[in-house]
């Protein structure tokens, strides 16, 4: 038998009846990535509540806010092929925040851009 290989984005499909292997490209989703990998965003005074909905969505992660005042906090950075954790350390130096990760849930704390 011929081995096979997979790349990224990859999967192999075997047929039972013909014993075949056949190896299919999978469509692309830019909708969510992972912690670990990079995205580019661009955000020009957005609130740090659109912001966070955002990274939620794209990461599939949640966001809590200790102190409310944090959400109306107005961020304009561009973010270029950053991970999860980059970003939040450069929302955190921007904004005087400070954040804690526990699973797929993220809360800010600090003071914030009062």
């Amino acid at each position: 038998k011929k081995p096979v290989v997979l790349r990224p984005a990859q999967q192999v499909v075997f047929a039972k009846n013909s014993n075949a292997l056949t190896v299919k490209t999978l469509p692309e989703n830019n909708e969510t990535k992972e912690a670990w990998q990079s995205v580019s965003l661009v955000f020009d005074e957005a609130p740090m509540e659109e912001v966070a909905e955002r990274l939620g969505r794209i990461f599939k992660v949640s966001f809590v806010f200790k102190d409310p005042q944090i959400r109306k906090c107005k961020l304009k950075v561009d973010f270029n092929n950053q991970r999860l954790a980059e970003i939040l350390d450069m929302i955190d130096a921007l904004l005087g925040t400070t954040y804690e990760i526990d699973g797929d849930k993220i809360t800010f704390g600090g003071e914030g851009c009062h």
